[in-house]
């Protein structure tokens, strides 16, 4: 499954993403801002199965209605739809560290404050988890939004590391994102 624009450019390859990150039967996974496609909670739901969990989370009520509509029509159940701020530490109602995998996949670019949301991440993994973060590269691209709404790799580093998060790798996700490997320590 990835996403791509009308042309047949590919932008994101969930597939691909979701195995880097090394998701497996019975691990808990959140995509934090997950928007209305379920493009990367329904796959990671499918890997995770009916022994783990996947939460979808997203600020807006309409998303996480397009989600769950795609992930029934998509035969997933094992889905927890969440609305949250997840940029208010302490607000989304997953048991903190409890995560094997927290997701921030194209979301951070539209919050005020990305660190929180980092913050927020970090909070719900569990020691050794691992928060993936992918991003709109931060140089202008033919796609994608103004180069002011993107983050740069030092603001998510600092952010990361501020919320007790090392880094284990930064990786090319697509020709218009760059994507970070954080675990929780």
């Amino acid at each position: 499954m990835s996403m791509t624009l009308s042309g047949g450019t590919v932008l994101l390859d969930a597939r691909q993403l979701l195995e880097r990150v090394a998701l497996g039967p019975g691990m808990q996974v959140a995509d934090l801002g997950c928007g209305a496609t379920g493009h990367y909670i329904i796959p990671a739901a499918r890997i995770v199965g009916a022994s783990g969990m996947a939460y979808a989370v997203d600020i807006q009520k309409s998303a996480l209605a397009g989600t769950a509509g795609r992930a029934k029509l998509a035969g997933v159940s094992n889905i927890t739809y969440l609305w949250s701020d997840i940029e208010r530490v302490g607000a989304t109602s997953i048991p903190p560290a409890s995560l094997d995998c927290a997701m921030l996949l194209n979301t951070l670019y539209l919050t005020t404050h990305p660190d929180r949301a980092i913050a927020e991440a970090a909070r719900l993994t569990k020691p050794n988890g691992i928060v993936v973060i992918v991003e709109w590269k931060p140089d202008a691209t033919a796609v994608g939004p103004a180069v002011h709404r993107r983050l740069t790799t030092d603001r998510i580093r600092v952010a990361a590391q501020s919320a007790q998060l090392v880094e284990e790798s930064m990786f090319t996700a697509g020709a218009y994102h760059d994507g970070f490997l954080f675990r929780k320590g």
